[in-house]
């Protein structure tokens, strides 16, 4: 029988795959211009994930892309706010 911790891990692990899965999701949307699956994509990340900063400014740049600008403001924001040493985050 397995016990329960190691269960909880390979639970961990399996969220994790899942989340990189989408994350690569989100990414393929974005490169193939699908703005509103990407949005949906990176929108679902930061559900799950929090605040990453990589979902975050997925999901201002799809929302740029859809003509969603106060979305689009509002999420480089919060990208600049809690990576204010990113680049990326600044670029938004």
């Amino acid at each position: 029988m397995i016990s329960s911790e190691l269960r909880n891990a390979d639970e961990i692990t399996m969220t994790r795959d899942n989340l990189e899965q989408l994350r690569q999701e989100a990414h393929a949307h974005l490169e193939a211009k699908r703005w509103q699956e990407a949005s949906t994509a990176f929108s679902t990340l930061l559900e799950q994930d929090g605040e990453g900063e990589d979902a975050l400014i997925g999901l201002a740049l799809a929302q740029d892309r859809l003509g969603d600008y106060q979305k689009m403001y509002e999420m480089a924001q919060q990208a600049a706010k809690l990576y204010p040493d990113s680049a990326s985050a600044l670029a938004e």
